[in-house]
């Protein structure tokens, strides 16, 4: 996974070194926060993929359907 150039690791170190010069106080707010955004994007993406998957079985069906003698 590449984002802006750089990968999950150097991302991760980013993310560390953040903490690591924070205060304290900020950094449980800043916990919440990376959280609230993950928990975000894993359900952005759920519904991503279960729309692919719904848009895909519905091609499926009316190609089925298209290609079927009556």
């Amino acid at each position: 996974m590449d984002f802006l150039g750089l990968g999950v690791v150097e991302i991760l170190l980013i993310v560390i070194l953040v903490f690591l010069v924070s205060e304290p106080d900020k950094m449980v707010e800043m916990a919440k926060t990376i959280g609230r955004i993950m928990r975000q994007l894993k359900q952005t993406s759920t519904e991503f993929i279960n729309d692919i998957t719904a848009e895909i079985k519905e091609i499926d069906k009316v190609k089925k359907d298209a290609t079927s003698p009556d």
